[in-house]
């Protein structure tokens, strides 16, 4: 099993290790007969790398896609874009042991859920457009596509948006204990029809 200090460390992006450790053993714990793993939000692959890292260690193998437009709307000041797809790109070649078990899909959440069946989905992690706005839509595009009994990951949990978004779905949605040491990462389970 890889340890906290070898998950990317040359990989920029915004998860401290114990967050890199939750979504790898994520990918260690979906079993492909429940469903496939989605990630809405990629920026230079970090996330995606320890997801698959993951993936690497599991049996069964899920199939796991990596979703963003990479094209710097609906982000401040349109920081984000192209570069930051070939840094990703790169950065899954650099790992090739890990990044062949992605599926990068450079569109828009919404679009890439109408290629997904409704309960395909056993995890989905949501870490793209934060606005209350973009997580709101963001989950009626993909709930119906996680599987009851699946789970959802929010990252930057700390954000007001994300939590209003997250606590309009209530009803469907049941918060996980969190990890203290990871407290920008919360974990829900779908428990029913939206």
């Amino acid at each position: 099993m890889l340890s906290n200090e070898l998950l990317f460390p040359c990989v920029e992006g915004w998860l401290i290790p114990e967050e890199r450790r939750i979504l790898m053993m994520a990918g260690v714990a979906v079993d492909s007969q429940d469903g496939v793993i989605v990630e809405i939000g990629s920026y230079r692959g970090l996330s995606s790398l320890c997801i698959a890292a993951g993936i690497h260690q599991n049996p069964t193998k899920p199939l796991f896609y990596s979703i963003d437009p990479h094209d710097g709307l609906g982000v401040t000041n349109q920081k984000y874009g192209l570069n930051d797809l070939t840094q990703c790109y790169r950065n899954f070649g650099h790992y090739s042991t890990f990044g062949q078990y992605i599926n990068k899909l450079t569109t828009y959440s919404m679009t890439a859920a109408r290629m997904f069946d409704d309960e395909e989905v056993a995890l989905l992690f949501i870490d793209g457009d934060h606005s209350e706005l973009g997580v709101t839509e963001d989950l009626n595009a993909w709930l119906q596509k996680v599987v009851i009994g699946g789970g959802i990951f929010f990252h930057d949990w700390e954000l007001e948006s994300v939590r209003a978004a997250a606590g309009k779905f209530s009803k469907v949605l049941r918060a996980e204990e969190s990890d203290p040491s990871a407290p920008n990462l919360q974990l829900f389970t779908r428990i029913a029809w939206s």
